[in-house]
């Protein structure tokens, strides 16, 4: 899945940029969008081949560790494991992909239906390589680990070893900042925007909740998550800004 995501946003994104975008804050600019997508995915298959060599954890590491050695902040989350709260993680997140989406409801997006895209695959690619490669270069193992209630041959895996950061917090939060970003800028209303600001909070808050419910994730691994993936799903739509 996570192969095939890139080379679907590939093509979506060399088939958008011929599109201009007249009546939208927004433009992108050739030929420097082809040296930006090309970067991201080379950053995205880089990160992915660090996150295929990372180990898994032996039965002697996993029976020494010890929730005390957390700090406070983040030792709750050694007591939590759902499988149910990671399949609902794993739903929103799936949802939020599609989320960009929305935006071509407005007559204006319709126009020149595939700009507004790809500003998203931009985002979104950013997220995913920032993930990728900080968990390919960091070891930090999930909560889950310390938790008995979990499964040795989860433990032994060694996606255990990659609880920094939330990968679904910052991709929900990437997602959700950038449509409403891109809305209120387009469609800017006084009254109507906080609710949509404070909409696009709810999905990444709820997101990383599951996670910390499922014992994926401690609170600062949620908490980096959303403060990367907000900002990514800010900053495309800023530098795209005419």
């Amino acid at each position: 899945m996570k192969s095939v995501i890139p080379f679907l946003y590939l093509l979506l994104f060399f088939r958008a940029l011929p599109q201009g975008l007249a009546q939208t804050p927004f433009q992108v600019r050739t030929p420097q969008e082809y040296f930006i997508g090309g970067g991201l995915l080379g950053l995205n298959f880089g990160g992915n081949a660090l996150y295929r060599h990372k180990q898994g954890l032996s039965e002697e590491t996993i029976a020494s560790l010890n929730h005390n050695s957390i700090n406070k902040f983040d030792r709750s989350a050694t007591h939590q494991y759902s499988v149910s709260a990671a399949h609902w993680s794993d739903r929103f997140l799936l949802t939020s992909l599609f989320l960009p989406a929305a935006l071509m409801a407005g007559t204006e997006f319709r126009k020149d239906s595939l700009v507004v895209p790809v500003m998203a695959i931009e985002s979104i690619l950013l997220t995913a390589a920032e993930v990728q490669l900080v968990k390919g270069l960091v070891k930090r193992i999930r909560p889950f680990a310390y938790n008995s209630r979990a499964p040795l041959s989860a433990k032994k895996e060694a996606d255990a070893t990659a609880s920094f950061f939330s990968g679904h917090t910052a991709l929900t939060a990437t997602t959700a900042m950038y449509t409403a970003a891109v809305y209120t800028q387009t469609h800017p209303n006084r009254t109507r925007d906080p609710w949509i600001w404070a909409g696009a909070a709810a999905l990444p808050l709820t997101t990383g909740y599951l996670r910390y419910r499922a014992g994926k994730h401690f609170p600062s691994d949620i908490l980096a998550g959303l403060i990367i993936g907000s900002l990514n799903g800010l900053l495309i739509p800023y530098i795209h800004k005419r």
